[in-house]
C-alpha cells in the first residue's frame, strides 16, 4: 500500500499467491496516484473505496480480487488522505474474507470486463480548485429551496 515502486516480475512471483496492492480507490477506473481526489473530482462517490488487487506488469492493473466502498464518509467535508485511509480501513473485514479464501484455493478476481480504466497522477492547483467549485455546486443544488 502506498509505494511508488514498480515491482518486476521476478519479484512478484516470489510468494506462493503472488503479490497484492492495496489501493485506496477503485480500479480500473482510479488508478494511480491520489484515487480519493480524483473520485471526488469526478463526484463519483460511490467509487470512493479500495481495491485489493494482484500485481501485474502494469500500475494498479491486476485482477481485483476484494472491492469494498468507505463507509459513513462526506466528500464535502472528508479530505482525500482521510477517506483513502478510511477506505483501507472499512475493508478489513473483506479482506480478512479475502484471505482466508486465497489460502485454501478457492478466491477467485473479480469480474471488470468493460470498466474503463484510468490512470491518475499528481493534482494540481487547478485540479483543487475545479474539485472545490464542483463540490461547492453540487451542495448548492442540492440545498432546500433550489
Amino acid at each position: 500500500m502506498c509505494t511508488n515502486d514498480y515491482f518486476s516480475r521476478e519479484l512478484r512471483e516470489i510468494p506462493r499467491f503472488g503479490a497484492f496492492l492495496w489501493h485506496e480507490g477503485f480500479t480500473p477506473e482510479y488508478r494511480g496516484l491520489y484515487a480519493p481526489f480524483w473520485t471526488v473530482s469526478a463526484l463519483d462517490f460511490d467509487r470512493i473505496g479500495s481495491t485489493l488487487l494482484r500485481m501485474s506488469d502494469s500500475f494498479d492493473a491486476g485482477d481485483p480480487f476484494v472491492q469494498e466502498p468507505a463507509r459513513d464518509v462526506d466528500p464535502f467535508t472528508d479530505g482525500p488522505l482521510f477517506l483513502g485511509h478510511k477506505a483501507i480501513y472499512d475493508s478489513l473485514p473483506a479482506v480478512e474474507c479475502f484471505l482466508k479464501e486465497l489460502e485454501n484455493g478457492i478466491a477467485r478476481p473479480l469480474d471488470h470486463a468493460g470498466r474503463e480504466s484510468r490512470i491518475y497522477t499528481y493534482p494540481g492547483l487547478s485540479d483543487l480548485i475545479h474539485q472545490r467549485l464542483s463540490l461547492r455546486r453540487v451542495a448548492f443544488s442540492a440545498s432546500p429551496g433550489r
